[in-house]
């Protein structure tokens, strides 16, 4: 699959951008950076579309996205019970995956 980029007056495709992973929602972060989970992959996808950089990090069972304040992400990780924090450059923050209790 893609994402594409749609002119917002006509919908006409500006660029698209393959899908390795990822591909489940996501969201653009105040750096510019598009982020997807793909639970059945297990990956996140992170494009950041300045630098035309696109990679996949491994994060087990990558379901729901949010961001906080800083520009961390947060990845719920669906069937392990855990969430994944992660700073703007795609790095596992210290002491994460941490466990949530539940699903």
């Amino acid at each position: 699959g893609f994402f594409d980029k749609l002119d917002g007056n006509t919908g006409a495709v500006l660029n698209s951008v393959p899908v390795p992973c990822g591909g489940y929602g996501g969201l653009i972060d105040g750096q510019g950076v598009l982020w997807s989970s793909s639970v059945g992959q297990s990956q996140l996808f992170r494009y950041d579309l300045a630098l035309n950089d696109l990679r996949c990090i491994s994060v087990p069972s990558s379901y729901g996205l949010g961001i906080d304040t800083a520009g961390n992400i947060w990845n719920a990780m669906y069937s392990s019970a855990a969430i994944m924090k992660l700073d703007g450059a795609g790095n596992p923050a210290p002491g994460f995956p941490r466990s949530t209790g539940g699903t």
